[in-house]
């Protein structure tokens, strides 16, 4: 079985009251199949200084698109 992850239009709200925030959202796959990640319409907002609110990491295949 392979990865096969679709995002679609959430809000993940990755901000911390009075503190930096961190990855609002994180795709990791550590198996060599074949994998695909889709996300598109999505906001996660975020006030993490160098700006990493969404890693996707080890995926063969990803769009992301209307993200923001």
């Amino acid at each position: 079985m392979s990865l096969r992850f679709d995002c679609c239009d959430c809000q993940v709200d990755a901000i911390i009251a009075d503190s930096y925030s961190g990855a609002g959202f994180l795709v990791v796959d550590f198996t060599t199949d074949a994998r695909s990640v889709l996300v598109h319409g999505n906001r996660f907002p975020s006030r993490f200084p160098a700006g990493e609110t969404a890693l996707i990491g080890q995926v063969g295949e990803a769009t992301v698109t209307g993200t923001s």
